[in-house]
């Protein structure tokens, strides 16, 4: 993910899911902390922008570090052994190429 993810993101989903005031609490990714990426879920949400303590992820998100972690390793694992490697460059390079010209 990069900043013009997150803010495809945010327009194009986030911003339906918010409809009080709201506080949304993010990780320390540059994406998600610039000045660029506060200001887009300003605009578009009005929600208040806090960010997680560094290194804190394994105590404000458990469950991304005990069970979301490791099951994406797995189907990764998973998808390259029955897919091969090519396959998963096609697609990933596929997705990206998506996201840049906001397909």
């Amino acid at each position: 993910m990069d900043a013009t993810v997150w803010a495809f993101y945010v327009q194009e989903l986030l911003k339906y899911e918010i409809d009080a005031p709201s506080v949304l609490l993010v990780d320390n990714f540059d994406a998600h902390v610039s000045k660029a990426g506060i200001d887009v879920v300003s605009e578009e949400t009005s929600a208040l922008v806090c960010q997680l303590p560094t290194n804190s992820t394994s105590v404000c998100q458990p469950l991304d570090v005990g069970v979301m972690g490791p099951l994406k390793k797995k189907i990764t694992a998973e998808w390259v052994a029955q897919a091969g490697v090519e396959k998963q460059m096609e697609v990933c390079c596929s997705c990206a190429q998506k996201c840049r010209v906001g397909v």
